[in-house]
């Protein structure tokens, strides 16, 4: 008998290649994603400058400089003072002030024929403020030749006219200071200080003709 041929195989069926995700199967990871853009800037704040009155290196006859004197009080506020120049000794000068601090109250207070070289302290700036009249002064306010803090006398129109401003009282309580009661609401305090007091006597002696506007708007922006 004849043998058979064998039929041939049947055909393969075609297959699609297989779709792996990546990072599966050990595909390759995806990038990881972009870094969020930083935040812009903040804009910096504008310096204000503030810029002293122009006064004259020389004034007119018998007229007095005052200066405003500050002295570094870091970490605190800067202590301010008035200071009326000597009409002979540059350095000398009468330093009228409210002295003390936020914790104990203030005094009003003048250091008489005070010489600024010497003292432990120094100020760290002196800034010319105007000319004054002499007739505001007295030839009794230099108290002759002695270091001398005055609390109690006002010896010419100019001490006077600061005077009126009254020294602020403490403003800041201590810790053994009685509390307000369990449920009353917390009352603001605001604080008055050298530059506080010294603000309002400059008002006194603009009310009073013997300093400028300029002086006064000038004062109020130096205060911290």
């Amino acid at each position: 008998m004849p043998s058979k041929t064998p039929s041939p195989p049947p055909p393969a069926k075609k297959t699609s290649p297989t779709r792996t995700k990546p990072g599966a199967l050990g595909g390759p990871p995806p990038p990881p994603p972009p870094p969020p853009a930083p935040a812009p800037a903040p804009a910096p704040k504008p310096v204000t400058k503030i810029t002293p009155p122009v006064v004259a290196a020389t004034g007119p006859a018998g007229f007095l400089r005052v200066d405003l004197l500050v002295y570094n009080g870091h970490p605190f506020k800067d202590h301010m003072a008035l200071a009326v120049r000597h009409p002979t000794k540059k350095n000398i000068v009468n330093i009228i002030h409210a002295s003390g601090s936020v914790k104990t109250g203030f005094t009003f207070e003048v250091k008489r024929y005070w010489d600024i070289t010497m003292s432990g302290s120094p100020p760290t700036e002196q800034i010319p403020l105007m000319w004054v009249d002499p007739k505001y002064f007295d030839d009794k306010m230099w108290n002759g030749n002695a270091k001398k803090r005055d609390s109690a006398a006002r010896l010419c129109e100019f001490e006077k006219s600061c005077y009126k401003e009254p020294a602020p009282p403490k403003s800041l309580n201590a810790v053994d200071d009685t509390v307000e009661p369990v449920g009353n609401p917390p009352k603001k305090v605001t604080q008055k200080n050298c530059q506080t007091w010294l603000v309002g006597a400059a008002d006194k002696l603009l009310e009073d003709g013997i300093f400028i506007a300029a002086v006064v708007a000038y004062l109020k922006k130096k205060k911290q």
